[in-house]
C-alpha cells in the first residue's frame, strides 16, 4: 500500500527538505541506509534513515549532521516502520505548492 507524508523540519537535509512530500510503500525487506517513515508513541510519524538493523530492532539517523534529533537516541522495533520512502516530490514543485497552500 502506498502512503503520502509531508516532511516537517530540517533533520533530513539535504536529502529531504521541509514541505517535501514522500511516498512510501510497505516493503517487507528493509535495508541499512533506506529512508523510512516510523510511527512513534512520542513524536508520531517521523522520517529517518536506517543506520542499523539488528533482528527485530533498528537504529535510525538524520541526514543533517548539524541538527540534534532526540528520536535517533534509541532503538525501534521493525514493526514500527510505516513504509519505505520510494519517491519524493520537492516542495519547490508548483503542483505541490497548490496542494499545501
Amino acid at each position: 500500500m502506498l502512503k503520502v507524508f509531508k516532511v516537517v523540519g530540517d533533520s533530513m537535509l539535504p536529502t529531504l527538505k521541509p514541505n517535501d512530500l514522500v511516498i512510501t510503500s510497505s516493503f517487507k525487506k528493509m535495508n541499512k541506509r533506506d529512508i523510512v517513515v516510523l510511527n512513534t508513541n512520542i513524536y508520531g510519524n517521523i522520517v529517518k534513515r536506517i543506520s542499523i538493523i539488528d533482528g527485530t530492532k533498528i537504529n535510525i539517523e538524520s541526514d543533517n549532521k548539524k541538527t540534534y534529533s532526540a528520536t535517533c537516541q534509541r532503538s525501534y522495533f521493525v514493526s514500527s516502520i510505516v513504509g519505505k520512502v520510494i519517491f519524493k516530490i520537492s516542495a519547490r514543485n508548483i503542483f505541490l505548492r497548490l496542494l499545501i497552500n
